[in-house]
């Protein structure tokens, strides 16, 4: 029974020391959140758009290709050759080519922006998936623990069954608790790896890789007041926003004319082959007549519905994001609030009451069965810290992400 007692006290202080070696769980999942932003299929595949984005200024912004036009006369009356060469070039109104460019440069921007969006996404869902395995690594290796103990309460029972001092009642409780352990172990292992598959997802390798888990869990401190317009989906709107305003200009200078110049020579008097002698230089100037008046006009109001469309989606987002961002405060707090009860009060407390019991169990005062309890309770309590730590990481990621914070994490 001695050895026993001393295998529980000493029990419970190794579950209380972290194991790992070398590398923290901070390092390990940042260096998880890096492979995750080297690999990422969505994350290439949004920065890969942006910059297919970027590239339609220079394609939109820049006059057409020239126009050569080539006559010659096979035959006439007059029986002269005529050879003519005209080059001509559509040129928009002033303004235009500048317009153009502007807005498909914001529309890029707003493409970099959701490309920030999809990589301050994935920081965050590693973040989520990788706690949430811890939370269930951590589970996994305190009903262990729990188990361990009641094998070794199974075996003094067992020994105390012969003597005449225990009854089968006992036993038959014992085996009942153990089983339900030893299923809550199998439903955590399989909780685990279903969340270390989409994990090892998230960073674009097989489902079944390995990824380092620690016992013990830093915790991170919350970021100060930030603006949450600094979201990327914000400034994806905002940008949205002005190219709509110089859309809005665009519709207006497309219903100005346009013009195709060019200039050309021609010869009348020679023969083809007689390039320098040619007798005429032309400048020829042709202008396009907007006379549809309606399609215009339904192209302008079109650029400002949408301009005021943009308006509203912004005011929406941020209102959203706000909301999001004071419940997610509040889920810190309350788990604040429930790590501070576990660790400064309930564990202490628990663990003040079992080193009594062990100096009144060796005078007779308290019960073995008293001592199991209060190491069970302690245990339990301990999972219960965890899953209120795991809670204020993972609301402090969230806030991260609706703050647009782009740091892995803060030191």
């Amino acid at each position: 029974m001695i050895r026993l007692i001393g295998f529980i006290t000493l029990f419970f202080f190794a579950a209380a020391a972290q194991a790992q070696h070398g590398e923290t769980d901070r390092e390990a999942l940042q260096n998880y959140i890096q492979m995750a932003m080297d690999n990422n299929p969505g994350l290439k595949a949004a920065s890969q758009s942006a910059e297919a984005a970027r590239l339609d200024a220079p394609q939109f912004g820049r006059l057409s290709d020239p126009m050569l036009e080539f006559e010659y006369d096979v035959w006439s009356r007059e029986n002269m050759d005529r050879l003519e060469l005209m080059l001509m070039q559509r040129v928009p109104w002033f303004g235009t080519l500048g317009a153009n460019r502007s807005y498909y440069n914001r529309l890029a921007d707003a493409q970099d922006s959701a490309a920030l969006q999809v990589r301050n996404e994935l920081i965050r869902d590693v973040k989520l998936s990788w706690y949430s395995m811890h939370e269930a690594y951590h589970h996994i290796m305190v009903l262990e623990q729990n188990v361990d103990l009641l094998e070794q309460v199974e075996r003094q029972i067992l020994i105390r069954l012969e003597t005449g001092r225990a009854s089968q009642v006992d036993l038959i409780r014992l085996e009942i608790e153990l089983n339900e352990l030893k299923n809550s172990i199998e439903n955590y292992r399989d909780q685990l790896q279903s969340e270390k598959a989409r994990f090892n997802a998230l960073l674009n390798r097989q489902v079944d890789a390995e990824v380092t888990l620690f016992h013990e869990l830093t915790l991170y401190e919350v970021s100060a007041e930030e603006d949450i317009t600094q979201n990327p989906a914000v400034t994806e709107i905002e940008q949205q926003q002005e190219a709509a305003e110089i859309n809005v200009e665009r519709a207006r200078l497309n219903s100005r004319p346009d013009f195709n110049v060019g200039v050309g020579f021609m010869n009348r008097d020679f023969g083809i082959w007689d390039p320098d002698r040619f007798n005429a230089v032309m400048v020829r100037v042709e202008v396009g007549l907007p006379f549809s008046r309606t399609r215009y006009r339904a192209e302008q109001e079109q650029a400002r519905i949408q301009l005021r469309l943009r308006s509203d989606i912004r005011t929406e987002t941020v209102n959203r994001l706000n909301a999001q961002a004071s419940a997610t405060k509040r889920e810190i707090e309350t788990s604040r609030r429930a790590i501070t009860l576990y660790s400064d009060q309930l564990i202490p407390s628990l663990n003040r009451a079992l080193d009594l019991s062990l100096e009144n169990y060796g005078t007779g005062r308290t019960t073995f069965e008293e001592i199991i309890q209060l190491y069970r309770q302690i245990l339990d309590l301990e999972m219960k810290l965890n899953e209120a730590e795991v809670a204020y990481n993972k609301a402090v990621a969230e806030l991260e992400f609706l703050y647009g914070s782009h740091t892995i994490h803060r030191n």
